[in-house]
């Protein structure tokens, strides 16, 4: 199973210092905590001093417990939905995820589909075990295809919204793979 520990230190190493861009969405940040989700769990101090501590039990009840990291069977996989998750959503990238198993499995020859909702669930998980026993080599096209489908949603959001235009060649850079 997947470790959270080795998948944050990367996570935190992208995401960064204290940060206040006024033009960021994110709004005021630091080790890639948003001060609304600082806020939310708790943390009433400055964003500047924002405790490790702190930012690594969000990370893991915000981002961590809802990908179901601890059942993961590959920690690559794991790594990637985690990190996914904390910049561009969860429910965004468990589907990427689910939507991807579902054409690799051949019309349910090497498994069922999962319903692509969004929520990391035992079917989900099952599917990705089996997909994962079925080719050896389809570890590497689910990596590939959660880092395309990343990328394609990065292009579109600065599509859509000229001002993100910025900040689209550093998720490219340090996002995806």
């Amino acid at each position: 199973m997947s470790d959270f520990e080795k998948a944050l230190g990367p996570t935190l190493e992208a995401e960064g210092g204290y940060d206040n861009d006024p033009a960021d969405p994110g709004s005021e940040t630091n080790l890639g905590i948003t001060i609304a989700d600082a806020r939310a769990n708790g943390y009433g101090g400055p964003m500047k001093d924002l405790p490790l501590d702190v930012a690594r039990t969000i990370y893991r009840s915000r981002y961590w417990d809802p990908i179901m990291g601890d059942q993961m069977p590959d920690q690559a996989i794991a790594d990637k939905l985690f990190d996914s998750g904390v910049n561009i959503g969860v429910v965004r990238v468990v589907r990427h995820l689910q939507d991807t198993l579902n054409v690799l499995n051949q019309q349910g020859k090497f498994y069922p589909d999962t319903v692509p909702d969004g929520i990391m669930g035992p079917a989900t998980i099952e599917a990705l075990t089996l997909a994962l026993a079925c080719k050896p080599w389809y570890r590497d096209v689910i990596l590939k295809a959660l880092n395309g489908l990343q990328a394609a949603y990065y292009v579109k959001l600065a599509k859509d919204n000229p001002r993100l235009e910025r900040f689209a060649p550093g998720w490219l850079r340090t996002r995806v793979q």
